[in-house]
Order: structure tokens, then sequence, then C-alpha cells
């Protein structure tokens, strides 16, 4: 994995950002694992698009997931953005993009979650 988390309750996560699920070339995947190393499932962008780099920053604080995709959004309007995920579903909570964001912004790059707070770069 390019990226790793740790809850410190009872999540791991790695982010896989040149992976390729379904035929969506290097879309990304972030993986939950439980505290005992039990795969849970795999998280994708909602609507996965090639070289999207999905994955590239993961974190969790247990409740919430958080995975940056840098390279989000359709060529020439590259901007990135991240996704919020139930750590105990894996529904998708909402995706966060930046406010007047331009392109190559890369949001998304990096990513951290402490309660109700997110932080993107």
């Amino acid at each position: 994995p390019r990226s790793a988390a740790h809850s410190g309750r009872n999540d791991h996560l790695g982010g896989a950002p040149a992976a390729t699920p379904g035929d969506v070339d290097f879309s990304g995947a972030a993986y939950q694992y439980s505290r005992s190393g039990a795969f849970v499932r795999t998280l994708t962008a909602p609507a996965p698009s090639a070289n999207s780099a999905f994955g590239f920053a993961v974190d969790t604080d247990g409740e919430r997931i958080v995975a940056g995709a840098f390279q989000d959004g359709a060529p020439p309007i590259v901007t990135g953005a991240a996704f919020v995920y139930s750590a105990t579903t894996g529904a998708l909570e909402s995706t966060l993009t930046a406010v007047g964001a331009r392109p190559g912004d890369a949001l998304g790059i990096a990513v951290a979650i402490d309660g109700d707070l997110i932080a993107l770069g």
C-alpha cells in the first residue's frame, strides 16, 4: 500500500492508489482490516475515474474513514477530492471538494481525521 492508518480501536487501512478495481485503470482503492487482521472490505470512489489515485492518503478515527483521491476529476479540470465513509458499514457519508478549486489543486494528497474535524491537503 501507498498509505496506511490505524485507529487504535479496531481498524487498519491500506491505501492502494494504483489499484484497478473493476475495469477502471488506476482508479485506486482502500482496504479495511479488523484489529485481528481479517479483511473487512474494499472501499472505492463512488464514481471511479482512471488515474484518480483514490487511497493515496487514508486515515480513520475508528468511526469514519477518509480516503483522498488527489487526481480526481475530469481532465483538464483535475482538482482532487476526499471521501468519507462509515468505518462500521462502509457506506459513503460525504464527498469533499475544494471551494474555488482550480486545476492541479491536488486536494486529497493528505488527509487526517480526529472526531468531527477533517483536514485535507
